[in-house]
């Protein structure tokens, strides 16, 4: 439904250009760096303490690419692409900037909690209701 009937105005940076044109425009090689290098990194963090050893391969490999991928990111954004993710004209402002990424920070760890979180806790509450309901309430006086 989206879709078809949300049309938003064309943003700023994109007008007068074609939808091929923007699409030129996105900086792939700094989205793969940073997504990958996320992932990997993250991934690393997650099985350390846990399912490996934090002194494994299985977690220093993730943690040591993924870093080495967010720093390619950086100097990627900086220096090599020509439509950066994050212009030079957002340093202009560094207190709206950071701001900005505190902001978002803080919605997703927001996001983050319900999503991990939530589930678990539904869970607990039906499973604690299916108990309750087959034990101490159907007993016949």
């Amino acid at each position: 439904m989206t879709a078809v009937f949300y049309h938003p105005p064309a943003r700023v940076n994109s007008q007068g250009l074609s939808r091929g044109q923007v699409l030129k425009e996105i900086d792939y090689i700094g989205g793969l760096l940073s997504i990958s290098g996320m992932i990997l990194f993250m991934a690393g963090i997650q099985n350390g303490g846990y399912s490996y050893a934090w002194s494994s391969a299985h977690v220093l490999a993730p943690i040591i690419i993924g870093i080495a991928l967010l720093a390619g990111f950086f100097f990627w954004e900086g220096y090599g692409a020509k439509f950066p993710m994050f212009p030079k004209r957002l340093r202009q402002e560094p207190r709206i900037l950071g701001l900005t990424l505190v902001i978002t920070f803080i919605s997703g760890a927001n996001f983050f909690s319900i999503l991990m979180f939530w589930p678990t806790q539904a869970f607990n509450v039906s499973r604690t209701a299916q108990e309750t309901e087959h034990s101490h309430w159907n007993v016949d006086c």
